[in-house]
């Protein structure tokens, strides 16, 4: 499934339909996605977003954020 998933052919699919980067590099970008430029990696710490979750989703029922 793995395999298939960062094929050539899956990755045009989900990269398309999705206006995604693909994962694969060689996979020709969307042309909206490649008017955005290069793809940048994020280099935020997931487990550090995941711990201020609980903290976050307070903050956005205070604000009445919906």
């Amino acid at each position: 499934m793995l395999e298939w998933l960062s094929s050539e052919k899956a990755q045009e699919l989900f990269a398309g339909l999705n206006l995604e980067y693909p994962a694969n590099p060689g996979v020709e970008l969307d042309p909206i996605v490649a008017a955005w430029g290069e793809f940048e990696a994020d280099q935020i710490n997931v487990s550090e977003a995941g711990r201020l979750q609980v903290e976050a989703v307070m903050l956005m029922d205070r604000a009445r954020y919906r």
